[in-house]
């Protein structure tokens, strides 16, 4: 598949994507998820995304085509100022898994993360048995550095 993908902000119409990717119990494993989301909490969450990602401290973005197809979401967080890194997190729609998305979006967020964000560092903590995820993230470039029950993958990204 040879796609033109780009990463925008979240948009109100996004809301049953959101509501579906949130709630689906399998992905909970791999966050701090609990319990689903309310459609009223992820319509606030919505709302909210605009505020600027230096006070935030958090971005997400959602990876589409121009055609406004949806694939997943990607989301920059724990903004770390003083050493120029955030980490990341990423979730392809099942029914496009395995077809490059993520390899694809994780591209684009690096660009995005040196030339709007002017990080130099980013990360994301995954679970040893993830195995799917740490060859995604190894394909593009990050380094596995194990740190108790997760493995750590982080790149320098510096342009």
């Amino acid at each position: 598949m040879n796609l033109s993908l780009n990463l925008r902000s979240l948009e109100p119409d996004d809301i049953n994507f959101l509501l579906k990717i949130e709630n689906d119990e399998s992905l909970w494993k791999y966050s701090n998820t609990t319990k689903p989301y309310s459609r009223e909490v992820l319509q606030t969450h919505i709302e909210n995304s605009k505020e600027d990602f230096f006070s935030a401290k958090q971005q997400r973005f959602v990876l589409n085509d121009f055609e406004s197809n949806i694939y997943g979401l990607i989301d920059l967080f724990d903004y770390d100022h003083q050493n120029s890194r955030a980490a990341i997190g990423i979730v392809i729609a099942s029914k496009w898994r395995r077809n490059g998305f993520a390899k694809s979006g994780l591209k684009l967020l690096q660009k995005h993360a040196v030339e709007q964000f002017n990080l130099s560092l980013l990360y994301a903590y995954v679970g040893i048995d993830n195995i799917p995820s740490r060859a995604l993230f190894k394909a593009v470039g990050f380094q596995e550095k194990l740190i108790t029950d997760k493995i750590l993958v982080q790149k320098t990204i510096n342009a």
